[in-house]
């Protein structure tokens, strides 16, 4: 009898909020705030739906602030200001208010 252990590496295991997902007839993405506090989306395939939460497979990466519960109406290019960043489960989660 053989014993094999297998550490399987997953790029996908950080949990986002459920509410950060928009899907529109752009597809499903989600709002993250660059640099320039300035909206951009991005557009995300998911790993797997864990209900409240979420793993996405792609289309962000691990430093990419990420706008949980987007208002409707907001754009790509709007201009936010964050009022509070929490790293949460690995991830960092956005609050942003449009200016």
């Amino acid at each position: 009898m053989i014993d094999i252990d297998l550490n399987l590496l997953r790029s996908f295991d950080i949990l986002y909020d459920a509410s950060a997902l928009i899907f529109d007839q752009n597809g499903l993405r989600v709002a993250t705030v660059g640099l320039d506090d300035n909206v951009l989306f991005k557009t995300v395939t998911i790993a797997r739906d864990l209900g409240r939460d979420i793993e996405l497979a792609s289309g962000i990466s691990l430093d990419d602030r990420i706008i949980t519960a987007p208002p409707d109406g907001i754009a790509d290019g709007d201009r936010v200001r964050t009022v509070g960043i929490e790293r949460d489960r690995g991830a960092a989660k956005t609050s942003a208010k449009m200016r």
